[in-house]
């Protein structure tokens, strides 16, 4: 591939595999209430925390699957190595911040698991008067679930996820992120990688449809928080894309072999 492949041609490929990923997020809608102590929660830890503790690795492996094919030259790599940096920091880490620290508190929104504890009695606070909490939402979750292992039981590292994720609801951080990124390589797959690194790359499409799955499983949020959140990060995904597009079409690639 002498030049990366145009915009729309891109798009032309990459956008049934969104539409699938789409069609299939309102599906959360029908998932069980799943016990907490099960190998598919546990399973669900993981995937959850491969979408927040990994991302940093998973974009590395992306990024450097991307500039280190062949027939590029160092200039080309510095380049479209700098462009997809700054597209990652500006659209998944600036964008992070926004939902975490703006969107969120907006919208104001219980995670679900809160108000499943309230509903319990388990609690002793409304979940308005959790969130007033602000920074004691940790310690004082911590002081509630220790106290009653046995109302609600749950996997210790589970328990330690809820302890941790006291945000707000809506919409998903995790699924905006993971959504964002697999969108954002799955394009820059199509668009300029070829053979077995390809298929790396699109593999993070039902890596990140997974990820939105496993919040509801572990009740931390509903299906909407992760609907939308995944549709706010195939958007994010998008821009991100066009954004270093345009800074690698200004490179020409000598010839890329059909498969690493």
């Amino acid at each position: 591939m002498a030049t990366p492949r145009p915009p729309r041609e891109v798009l032309g490929v990459v956008g049934p595999w969104l539409f699938v990923a789409t069609a299939l997020l309102p599906l959360t809608w029908l998932l069980p209430h799943f016990d907490l102590t099960a190998t598919l929660a546990r399973v669900a830890l993981w995937l959850s925390d491969s979408g927040k503790l990994g991302m940093p690795i998973v974009c590395t492996i992306g990024v450097v699957l991307v500039v280190s094919r062949p027939a590029l030259t160092g200039r080309a790599r510095a380049q479209e190595f700098g462009a997809m940096t700054l597209a990652l920091v500006l659209f998944l880490g600036v964008g992070a911040f926004v939902n975490e620290y703006v969107v969120k508190p907006r919208l104001n929104t219980p995670r679900p698991n809160i108000e499943e504890l309230a509903q319990l009695g388990l609690l002793d606070l409304s979940p308005e008067r959790f969130y007033a909490l602000q920074g004691e939402r940790s310690a004082y979750l911590r002081r509630v679930l220790e106290a009653v292992p046995d109302r609600l039981p749950m996997a210790a590292a589970i328990r330690n996820h809820w302890i941790e994720e006291t945000g707000f609801s809506f919409p998903s951080g995790h699924s905006t992120a993971a959504m964002l990124v697999a969108t954002f390589f799955a394009c820059l797959a199509v668009s300029v990688v070829e053979g077995r690194r390809r298929w790396f790359l699109l593999a993070l499409l039902p890596w990140a449809v997974l990820i939105c799955f496993a919040r509801p499983v572990l009740r931390v949020h509903r299906p909407i928080d992760v609907t939308v959140g995944g549709l706010q990060g195939i958007a994010l995904g998008l821009l991100a894309y066009l954004f270093v597009h345009f800074a690698i079409a200004r490179t020409r690639v000598a010839g890329m072999p059909a498969a690493d």
